[in-house]
């Protein structure tokens, strides 16, 4: 039995239902969206946004409630930071994303979803503590929100185009490691 394709325009609004999502992430909002690009057979967009869901419950469990001062927080996993990079892009978030690994520390700074800066205990500011900061394996993660952030911009590449580049060196070093094995 052949898989029935979507609709002209399903693929639009289900892209368009989680724009409007990304502006006010909710629990049930994630899992509503999922199941619909599950019915579509995009079992990745479900699984992403499964993922998400899963992210919004553990926050709102470790703080009480579903109002924190951190937007997001939890335990990282490489796939999460580009997820949780493309949501601060997408509310157009300001503020400070801070990455803690064993004995490192790394900052992304944030002005309106736009990446500027990232410093770290380790690295040189700019690009280098970013592209460092990406290939986190286990750690923990928050952003704190700040719209008044006031921080040097060193980082001038689009967000979007930082966020390929750091889903292609994520794709990289899996393929390293899978070579190894």
């Amino acid at each position: 039995m052949r898989k029935k394709l979507p609709e002209p325009g399903q693929i639009e609004e289900l892209h368009r239902v989680e724009e409007q999502l990304s502006l006010n992430p909710t629990v049930d909002g994630c899992l509503e969206l999922a199941d619909r690009y599950a019915e579509l057979g995009m079992a990745k967009d479900a699984q992403r946004l499964i993922q998400v869901a899963e992210l919004l419950e553990k926050d709102s469990v470790q703080t009480g409630n579903t109002t924190s001062d951190s937007l997001l927080s939890g335990s990282i996993n490489p796939l999460m930071i580009i997820e949780v990079l493309q949501i601060l892009a997408r509310t157009r978030k300001s503020g400070e994303l801070v990455l803690e690994s064993t004995g490192q520390t790394f900052r992304i700074f944030f002005d309106r979803g736009q990446i500027i800066n990232a410093h770290s205990t380790s690295e040189m500011p700019g690009i280098t503590s970013f592209l460092m900061a990406i290939r986190i394996a286990e750690g923990t993660y928050r952003f704190r929100e700040n719209n008044e952030i006031q921080i040097e911009r060193l980082i001038e590449d689009k967000t979007d185009h930082l966020i390929m580049e750091a889903a292609r060196l994520m794709d990289e070093s899996t393929g390293e490691s899978a070579a190894r094995t």
